[in-house]
């Protein structure tokens, strides 16, 4: 998962690198992503521009981000209990394990869940980031995104979200049917990159 974040990032300064040809302009970027990809979005939004270098021939083009969208994506991988939709005792972890490697030292681990834990970049002048998550997700629960509210309400962070009832992971109807509907979730997700744009 650390090499889809970086090759993202690559991809912002690829497209920072030749924004004059392909008429875009890199003071207004966005992301957007559901899952794994809501949890990428969510980096790249909230990370640092410069952070997380791979490529070195496009270290040096950078971009500025405007705004993002996380569909049900993780925001922590080192709170595990968010990964525990109803708090049974025999949870096992099934997603911190991705951010490590086969050859990651034990000591290295906490390292590796906090870096790749949105949460943490998160400050009171990030961009704007909108997280739309299911109440009913055993995937990935709705813990995630109310804990990255609760941090951005007390440094005064620009994060808004937005909860589906009934909804599980891939907005599937848990019991009855989700409300609001997949339309309006998505236009929702147009509605605030439309908003956002300066």
């Amino acid at each position: 998962m650390r090499d889809c974040v970086i090759d993202s990032k690559d991809a912002m300064r690829y497209l920072s690198k030749h924004n004059k040809d392909l008429g875009l302009d890199t003071n207004q970027f966005f992301s957007f992503g559901d899952s794994a990809g809501g949890q990428i979005s969510q980096m790249l939004v909230l990370s640092a521009p410069e952070s997380l270098k791979g490529d070195t021939s496009l270290v040096k083009y950078t971009y500025k981000m405007a705004g993002g969208v996380s569909w049900y994506g993780p925001c922590d991988f080192e709170k595990t209990s968010l990964f525990n939709h109803n708090d049974r005792a025999d949870f096992r972890d099934r997603f911190g394990p991705r951010i490590l490697k086969s050859n990651t030292k034990p000591k290295d681990k906490l390292t590796l869940y906090r870096e790749m834990s949105p949460v943490n970049y998160l400050k009171k002048d990030s961009p704007p980031l909108l997280m739309i998550q299911g109440d009913s997700d055993t995937t990935i629960p709705v813990k995630h995104a109310y804990y990255m509210e609760e941090k951005a309400k007390k440094i005064g962070a620009p994060v808004t979200t937005v909860i589906i009832k009934n909804a599980g992971h891939n907005w599937r109807k848990v019991g009855k049917d989700i409300e609001p509907t997949r339309e309006w979730i998505i236009q929702k997700t147009v509605d605030y990159f439309v908003s956002n744009l300066k």
